[in-house]
C-alpha cells in the first residue's frame, strides 16, 4: 500500500512536467532555442502554475501546451520558464517575504491593447501597442459596465516590423535629414560665437596679428562644409549604415522577461505602470543579476534590433536622465552595477533593501544616492571604507 501511494504521488508530479523548447542563453550569452523541463504545472495541458497563468491577448483561459501555432507555443513556454526563474531568484537569493506571498499573476502575450486603469483594456482600435512589454497594477473593475476586478498582470506586446522612415517621421522626431539640419543650425550658431570670441580675444591680447583668426576660420569653415556634405548625402548615409526596419519581440528576450517580473517584485514600494529612471533602473539591475550578465537585450538580433543596454556603460550623470522621456536609458543600470562591484556579494540584498526608502517619484541624484548610503550604513560590514568607495564612484559618475 505504501509503495502504491508513493507511485501515485510520483506519477502526479511527473504528469505535471513538460518537455518543450524555449529561448534561453548559453554560456557565451548567445540566444538559442533549447529544450527544457517545465515543472509546477497545475495541469500539463496548460501553461499555468500556482504562480503564473500564461494567456493569449485578452483571454482568461491559459494557453494549451499543445498549441498548434508554434510561435505562440514558443512564447508561452519562454515566458513561463523565465518568470519562474526570476521569482526563484527573489525568494532564494533575496528572501523576499513579499514575493513569497504573491498571488498568481496573469501574463498576457500578443496583447496590443492600451491598459486602462478603469476598464482594464482600452478599445481595440485605440492606439494599438507593439514591440514593448508592461507590468500593470491590479484594478477594482467597474461592475455597471460588467468589467470584473483583475490582479497584477504582465503584458508582452506583439512584434511588428516598423520601417525606419515611419519611425523617424513621427511628430516631434523629424526625418534623419531634418535631425542633421537641426544640428547644423545649432552648430553654426555655436561655431560663429566661438570664432568671434576667439578672434576678439586674440586682437585684444595679441595685437593685430590675425593668423590665429584665419586658422580658426578655416577650422570652422571645414567643419561646416563637412556637415553640409552630410546633409546633402543624408539619404545615402541612412541607406548605407542604418537598419531599414526595427522590431522587438519582448516575450522572447529573457532579460526583458526578468525586467518585467522585477517590477512586480519591487511593487511593494515602486508603483507598477509608472516609468521613471529609478523604477526602470532598479528593474534593469535585478534583471541583469538574474541573467548573470551586464548585457541586456543584446546578441539576440532575431528577436531584437534595438540597441539594448550595457551595465558596463561609461555614461556620466546628466540632468536629462531624471526625465521620464529618458527613463529607459542604461545610466541607472550602470550606476547600480558599479555599486554592486564596490560592495561585493551582499550588494543585491543592500540594493533590494533600499527600495523601502524610495518611491516611484524618487530621483537619482538625491533620493537614490542617499538611500544607497543609508542602506549600506545598515547592512555593509565595513561601512566607513565602503562609503568612501561609493562617494568616489558617485564623483566619477558625475553625481
Amino acid at each position: 500500500m505504501k509503495h502504491l501511494i508513493l507511485f501515485l504521488l510520483f506519477s502526479s508530479v511527473s504528469a505535471n512536467e513538460l518537455r518543450t523548447n524555449v529561448i534561453t542563453r548559453n554560456k557565451n550569452f548567445k540566444a538559442k532555442e533549447k529544450e527544457v523541463t517545465l515543472s509546477g504545472l497545475l495541469d500539463n495541458e496548460y501553461f499555468e502554475s500556482r504562480d503564473f497563468k500564461i494567456v493569449l491577448g485578452k483571454n482568461d483561459r491559459p494557453i494549451s501546451t499543445k498549441e498548434k501555432n508554434k510561435k505562440i507555443l514558443l512564447k508561452a513556454a519562454t515566458v513561463f520558464y523565465h518568470l519562474h526563474k526570476a521569482k526563484k531568484y527573489f525568494i532564494e537569493e533575496l528572501n523576499s517575504p513579499y514575493v513569497k506571498e504573491e498571488k498568481q499573476i496573469t501574463v498576457r502575450i500578443e496583447i496590443s491593447n492600451v491598459f486602462n486603469e478603469l476598464g482594464h483594456f482600452s478599445n481595440d482600435n485605440l492606439d494599438p501597442q507593439f514591440n514593448n512589454a508592461v507590468s500593470v497594477p491590479a484594478g477594482k473593475g467597474y461592475l455597471p459596465a460588467n468589467i470584473k476586478p483583475w490582479g497584477k498582470e504582465i503584458w508582452f506586446r506583439p512584434m511588428k516590423k516598423i520601417k525606419l522612415k515611419d519611425l523617424t517621421n513621427k511628430p516631434g522626431l523629424g526625418s534623419f535629414k531634418k535631425i542633421f539640419q537641426n544640428f547644423r543650425r545649432k552648430t553654426h550658431t555655436m561655431n560663429l560665437g566661438r570664432f568671434l570670441t576667439e578672434t576678439f580675444n586674440r586682437k585684444v591680447y595679441e595685437g593685430l596679428d590675425t593668423s590665429g583668426s584665419i586658422q580658426q576660420f578655416i577650422r570652422t569653415a571645414g567643419s561646416s562644409i563637412l556637415l553640409e556634405l552630410m546633409i546633402v548625402n543624408a539619404n545615402w548615409i541612412e541607406w548605407l549604415f542604418l537598419r531599414k526596419t526595427y522590431w522587438l519581440d519582448t516575450a522572447l528576450v529573457p532579460e526583458i522577461i526578468y525586467h518585467e517580473y522585477a517590477h512586480q517584485a519591487l511593487s511593494d514600494s515602486l508603483e507598477l505602470h509608472h516609468s521613471t529612471a529609478v523604477n526602470e533602473g532598479m528593474a534593469d539591475y535585478f534583471a541583469a543579476k538574474i541573467a548573470k550578465s551586464p548585457l541586456f537585450a543584446k546578441k539576440i538580433k532575431k528577436h531584437n534590433t534595438f540597441d539594448g543596454k550595457d551595465a558596463k556603460n561609461t555614461k556620466k550623470y546628466r540632468l536629462e536622465f531624471e526625465t521620464n522621456g529618458l527613463a529607459n536609458t542604461d545610466f541607472v543600470l550602470g550606476l547600480l552595477w558599479s555599486v554592486d562591484k564596490v560592495i561585493g556579494k551582499d550588494a543585491p540584498k543592500i540594493i533590494y533593501e533600499l527600495r523601502k526608502d524610495i518611491n516611484s517619484n524618487s530621483n537619482i541624484r538625491e533620493n537614490l544616492i542617499s538611500s544607497l548610503i543609508m542602506s549600506c550604513r545598515n547592512l555593509c560590514s565595513d561601512f566607513q571604507i565602503t562609503k568612501y568607495k561609493l562617494l568616489r564612484l558617485f564623483h566619477l559618475k558625475g553625481i
